[in-house]
């Protein structure tokens, strides 16, 4: 029910678009860095998230998958360029990835 029938991860669709618009509306361009960082270790969780909901609730959450296909903004999650990325393993590995693409 809610925004959950829209999207899978609500509070990070949500969460990414004002970590990132907030600076720029009372103008601190300091303020994106943690938006810039925040964003894809979101993408990460959710990725991650999934692959262990898919785990404990294997039917249930699958036929969900299919209910609602959008992870966090409709039909954009896939074409996102830290989706491949968002498949390491380790969060520590993932970060370092983005910072050296971002670099």
């Amino acid at each position: 029910t809610g925004p959950y029938t829209l999207v899978r991860h609500p509070f990070s669709t949500f969460l990414i678009p004002f970590l990132l618009g907030l600076p720029l509306v009372i103008g601190s361009y300091w303020g994106l860095i943690p938006g810039l960082s925040c964003s894809p270790t979101l993408i990460w969780r959710a990725y991650h998230e999934e692959k262990f909901l898919v785990q404990e609730f294997d039917t249930g959450y699958k036929q969900y998958q299919h209910q609602v296909p959008s992870r966090m903004f409709p039909g954009s999650f896939s074409s996102c360029p830290f989706y491949q990325i968002a498949q390491a393993d380790s969060l520590l590995t993932f970060i370092t990835i983005v910072f050296l693409l971002l670099k």
